[in-house]
């Protein structure tokens, strides 16, 4: 007869799934909605904020050296769930997002937390700027995440990934 103690506990089975469903889903999401939005002309040219792979190329005014990530760090906000998904360059990113105007902001931000290469510290800047970002500008085919203050966060180019 089982004890109670164990009937609590998830099974093996079940604890594999989940850890496999929460690394994976936003990868099989970011790219459904990539390959949506890199089917329109405006993916790349005057781009909207939501439904686009947004790569990240600078954080906090300085580019980003891919030399180590595992992954090209990116996100998608997808416009109809309000979420969040893409990559911090070593881990995955999920989250949801309030947009109003030009102001933005991310909440129930969450990583995979696997450990990073040496040397990849992009990780944890990523998701320090995420959440101080207060203000979005897209012009072109580039988007902008600012501070309250104005200070430029992180700055990334419309694209597909790699």
């Amino acid at each position: 007869m089982p004890s109670l103690r164990n009937a609590k506990e998830p099974s093996a089975p079940l604890h594999t799934f989940l850890i496999f469903f929460l690394m994976w889903m936003p990868v099989v999401t970011s790219r459904a909605v990539m390959a949506q939005s890199a089917s329109s002309p405006a993916s790349t040219a005057g781009s909207p904020l939501e439904d686009t792979y947004w790569k990240l190329t600078q954080l906090g005014g300085q580019a980003i050296n891919l030399k180590n990530a595992r992954t090209e760090p990116h996100l998608v906000l997808d416009s109809k769930s309000h979420r969040l998904n893409g990559s911090a360059g070593c881990n995955q990113v999920v989250g949801t997002y309030e947009q109003k105007e030009n102001s933005l902001s991310f909440a129930q931000l969450t990583s995979s937390m696997l450990p990073c290469p040496a040397g990849f510290d992009a990780d944890s800047r990523f998701m320090t700027a995420l959440r101080e970002v207060k203000t979005w500008q897209v012009d072109g085919s580039t988007l902008d995440f600012r501070d309250a203050g104005g200070k430029l966060l992180a700055q990334f180019e419309a694209g597909t990934s790699k």
